[in-house]
Parts: structure tokens; C-alpha cells; sequence
């Protein structure tokens, strides 16, 4: 599915996902499929990385459309 390919995606690109302390993991153990949206836009990397922001903006359209959930409001 596209939520999986968002997720490989991600781990490939930061590895520090697939860590079980990962909040993004409670959130869909939890089908908190919105706060994963928020993860992947806000937390994924493009505090340090602020050029990564459109890829994560439109990952995250992608794994929040997958589950047929909402979109999030893009970062001002």
C-alpha cells in the first residue's frame, strides 16, 4: 500500500524511525492516522533539514490519503 511505501521511504531516508521509541510507531499501532500525518510533516527530519519539507509535505498527503483520512494543513 502507499501508507508501506511512506514508511519505507522514510526509514530508508531516516533511519531513526524504525526506532521502537518512535512516536510515529504509537501512532499507528494506535490507527492515529492523523498524528502520523503530523509526524511525518513536522518531526521527520525537517527540523534539521528544512529543504526536506516539500517531500515530507506531499508524504504525508500521500499516507494520510492512503488511509482515507483528512489532509493536514500545510506548515506556515
Amino acid at each position: 500500500t502507499e501508507q508501506l511505501a511512506v514508511m519505507v521511504a522514510l526509514d530508508y531516508q531516516s533511519p531513526n524511525l524504525s526506532s521502537e521509541a518512535s512516536s510515529i510507531w504509537k501512532h499507528i499501532h494506535q490507527k492515529d492516522w492523523y498524528a502520523v500525518g503530523v509526524e511525518i510533516r513536522e518531526r521527520s527530519g525537517t527540523k534539521f533539514l528544512p529543504a526536506l519539507q516539500n517531500r515530507r509535505n506531499e508524504e504525508a498527503q500521500v499516507f494520510l490519503a492512503a488511509s482515507g483520512n483528512v489532509q493536514v494543513a500545510e506548515n506556515d
